[in-house]
């Protein structure tokens, strides 16, 4: 019953994908929470509202004003959309329309969820779900990246099967996916306010050629999470990221970087600007002492690179941290401890997070890790199998932990 006695309002939109809906709202009810139902009149043509009546335990809203016996008209006793959103602690459409979100980028009132949605100051978490079309259509994304830039929660649509037939993007996310979302904006600590937070993630690559690279497998995940994190815990988060195939995350200003130098570059360029530095980058320890002007070809015979030594970033701006908070990680295959021990104390760090990649579902491309924390005071703290997701709030948690000396406000 993680989301006891928290209140949501479910906005429901006419989508194919609302038989989905009745299945969230089956698990949101199984969290403990209480839910309350609000359908635009194309949604209930899918469905009926008795349905979600059902399922909620509470009365489905469908309109601002209801037709009396005598054909006046009344508006429920009280004015609805403000008695919901003074009741709710948040707001989730699911399905959510091209529609209803352009309508709530615009500010537009016309029916009541999208009143009810203009009215409700706490957070709103939107779950596109539409036909490949509608999804890429540029006005349509603008509206979309609108309201992330103002703090709206968006859970990014899916690729897959769509109800028109064809394989693409628009299909309504994973409904465990949504339920993360609900329990990240209604649980998560806000204990980061005013806190300037600097991640790095993604893997570099050195390139020798104009084709070729030598790099690693990191996938980023890890740093992304841990930006994420951080954002809704309230920071002021900026993201550093090497090449990965992951979607931006909404609300964070992202710089993009190829190679170790530009990494660098960019993390001397912020560091000053931050207080906490969380290097979750797989940065190459090597690249190649010359560049190839043009690809090289198997005409050429063999190949013999020469590898010369990148910069250690983390070496670098740990000997100019003064009272900033520095975070690394650890990826080796023997003598783990030994050796995150060794690098914390080397680069001055405050924490090390050390992976075993010889574990199975631990570290590279994985969803989850099996790490191990290290402080200054060399304690050693074994965690098992996590999510990254709840990696990156046990880390956040420990930097929270270092920090509260150092962060006292009045």
């Amino acid at each position: 019953m993680i989301l006891k006695g928290k209140k949501i309002i479910l906005g429901v939109t006419g989508s194919i994908a609302i038989y989905k809906s009745c299945e969230l709202l089956r698990k949101l009810r199984e969290e403990g929470a209480e839910v309350k139902v609000i359908m635009t009149k194309n949604a209930a043509k899918f469905i009926s509202p008795l349905t979600f009546q059902t399922l909620s335990g509470n009365p489905v809203y469908l309109e601002m004003f209801c037709p009396l016996e005598d054909n006046t008209w009344t508006n429920h006793s009280e004015l609805v959309h403000i008695k919901l959103t003074q009741w709710a602690d948040c707001m989730l459409v699911a399905p959510a329309t091209a529609n209803i979100i352009s309508k709530t980028a615009c500010g537009i009132s016309d029916d009541l969820l999208s009143t009810t949605l203009t009215s409700f100051q706490g957070p709103i978490i939107l779950t596109p779900a539409m036909d490949e079309g509608m999804y890429k259509n540029v006005i349509f994304k603008d509206n979309l990246s609108k309201l992330s830039g103002r703090g709206y929660h968006i859970i990014p649509a899916t690729k897959g099967l769509l109800a028109s037939g064809k394989i693409g993007e628009g299909r309504f996310p994973p409904i465990e996916d949504i339920i993360q979302s609900v329990r990240d904006v209604l649980l998560t600590k806000e204990d980061f306010q005013g806190i300037k937070v600097l991640v790095t993630a993604g893997g570099t690559q050195e390139f020798l050629d104009p084709v070729r690279f030598i790099g690693n497998a990191s996938s980023g995940k890890m740093g992304y999470a841990l930006a994420e994190a951080a954002k809704l815990r309230g920071a002021e988060v900026k993201l550093i990221s090497a090449p990965t195939l992951l979607p931006f995350p909404n609300g964070i200003k992202i710089i993009s970087v190829v190679t170790a130098s530009q990494m660098r570059e960019e993390v001397i360029k912020n560091f000053s600007l931050t207080d906490v530095l969380i290097m979750a980058a797989a940065v190459g320890d090597f690249r190649s002492k010359k560049l190839e002007k043009q690809k090289r070809t198997r005409a050429n015979g063999q190949w013999d690179i020469q590898l010369v030594p990148n910069a250690d970033i983390l070496l670098e701006v740990g000997k100019q941290k003064k009272n900033k908070i520095t975070v690394g990680f650890s990826i080796e295959t023997e003598n783990q401890i030994i050796k995150a021990k060794e690098k914390l104390r080397k680069k001055n760090l405050d924490l090390i997070v050390a992976n075993d990649i010889t574990l199975k579902n631990s570290g590279f491309c994985s969803d989850t890790n099996k790490a191990i924390f290290i402080d200054k005071n060399s304690k050693v703290e074994k965690l098992s199998l996590l999510s990254k997701k709840e990696l990156a709030n046990k880390i956040l948690d420990k930097i929270q932990n270092i920090g509260r000396n150092r962060w006292k406000r009045e």
